[in-house]
């Protein structure tokens, strides 16, 4: 089997609302449908979206999921990895529930050890090498399991409404990726901020985009997320905005070309970086 050069990317931003899932799902989809291989996670076990929009609720089945992951170190791939309809797309499940009781997943693995690399852990000894991607959902607070994707990650992605209350989180959220890097994974970049949610015929939009740009610069995506009624109902019919696209022909069409051009800005800011490190490498070599 050829070995792929993973990337994991974290779709991360620490208030809820920001349409994480949504994104995490797209994303993958439009990946996927590169003919790259992809396993989205849902990390978010407060509600699960990711999984419910993509599989369905995974409660009562007995298929383990991230929870698992976190709990039990003998835990293999093929025990919590479920196939999509998505050609090329797989997904690790959240659990809500062990054994039909909720726990504080934080609290139980706090005293460990490994606490903060259980999932690295797993992700590098069972995912790298498989996928091209692994794209994975967080949960909308700072605490084990988000520090947990984090470690485990190389790339993350801030998506944010453009609204005030929604972009004066991207510092807070913007600083615990910089903490994980000084602490725990210095590895991890930035990948972009995305806006969603846009209208470019409104003010607050506009102010939005000036603001994150005066915060990150180029690390803004050229690529926004409009508004678009048609993604209410994905999760109840766990369709994708492509599927919809396809039925309704016309109407669905602005969000999967959105999602197209994420996919390719995506693709391309990472050619970008790998070919800034070929340089400086090569550099390194005719200086030493």
């Amino acid at each position: 089997m050829e070995v792929k050069n993973t990337k994991v990317i974290v779709i991360n931003n620490q208030k809820g609302g920001q349409h994480k899932s949504t994104i995490s799902h797209h994303l993958g989809v439009v990946l996927a449908e590169s003919e790259l291989k992809v396993c989205i996670i849902d990390a978010d076990y407060t509600q699960g979206s990711l999984t419910k929009m993509v599989v369905g609720s995974v409660e009562g089945t007995g298929q383990k999921g991230l929870m698992h992951i976190l709990l039990d170190n003998r835990t293999e791939s093929h025990e919590v990895i479920v196939r999509t309809n998505s050609k090329n797309l797989d997904i690790i499940p959240s659990e809500l529930k062990v054994m039909n009781r909720s726990i504080d997943i934080g609290l139980v693995i706090a005293q460990d050890e490994d606490r903060i690399t259980k999932l690295k852990n797993f992700v590098d000894n069972n995912l790298r090498g498989k996928y091209d991607f692994i794209i994975i959902d967080t949960p909308p607070k700072d605490d084990l399991v988000l520090r947990n994707t984090l470690v485990a990650s190389d790339f993350v992605i801030i998506p944010t409404l453009a609204a005030d209350a929604s972009t004066e989180q991207v510092p807070r959220t913007a600083q615990s990726i910089i903490d994980v890097k000084q602490n725990s994974n210095p590895n991890i970049e930035l990948l972009g901020i995305l806006l969603v949610q846009t209208d470019g015929r409104a003010k607050i939009t506009r102010e939005a985009r000036n603001k994150m740009k005066k915060l990150v610069g180029e690390a803004v995506f050229d690529t926004e997320i409009r508004k678009n009624t048609k993604f209410e109902s994905l999760m109840r019919d766990k369709l994708s905005i492509f599927d919809v696209a396809e039925r309704d022909q016309v109407k669905g069409a602005k969000g999967a070309v959105e999602y197209c051009n994420l996919g390719a800005e995506v693709l391309k800011r990472l050619n970008n970086i790998e070919a800034k490190k070929s340089n400086k490498i090569e550099q390194e070599v005719s200086h030493g």
